[in-house]
């Protein structure tokens, strides 16, 4: 049984990937729209991908605490 701090570092892997996907969709969206909208679907893309790479480290730091913490 997955223990509360797994729990949360799925969820939090599962926004990262939620975010990724929704940047890489603004992104290819990006080369159908209008100049102004496509300038800010590029900025919105890369301000997803830049939260999913928050994302990914924090749950990267929780996964490195789950594996020092003994099991009870």
């Amino acid at each position: 049984m997955a223990t509360a701090l797994e729990s949360l570092q799925q969820a939090i892997r599962s926004r990262a990937l939620h975010a990724r996907t929704s940047a890489n969709r603004a992104l290819r969206l990006a080369g159908f729209v209008s100049e102004r909208d496509r300038d800010n679907l590029l900025r919105y893309g890369e301000e997803l991908n830049a939260e999913a790479d928050s994302l990914e480290k924090q749950a990267d730091a929780l996964s490195d605490d789950i594996k020092r913490r003994p099991r009870t």
